[in-house]
């Protein structure tokens, strides 16, 4: 992965580099555990979870950080 093509990536999906990052890993670590992307099919479900394990990622950080009297390093 490269930090341009990632921000090309970003800018053309309208989302921060940061959220396209976490997309490029999620979708890295589908390939690492089995999936392809070979077909329309595949890709299509490997975008799907990779949005999905990003946006439970998200859900899980804002739910710490918004537990009172919880400190945070």
């Amino acid at each position: 992965m490269s930090s341009e093509q990632a921000a090309r990536q970003a800018r053309r999906g309208g989302r921060r580099l940061a959220d396209e990052v976490a997309l490029l890993v999620a979708h890295g670590a589908l390939h690492l555990v089995g999936y392809e992307d070979e077909t329309a099919g595949g890709y299509r479900e490997m975008v799907r979870l990779g949005k999905l394990a990003v946006r439970q990622k998200m859900v899980k950080t804002m739910k710490r950080r918004a537990r009172p009297g919880v400190r945070r390093p």
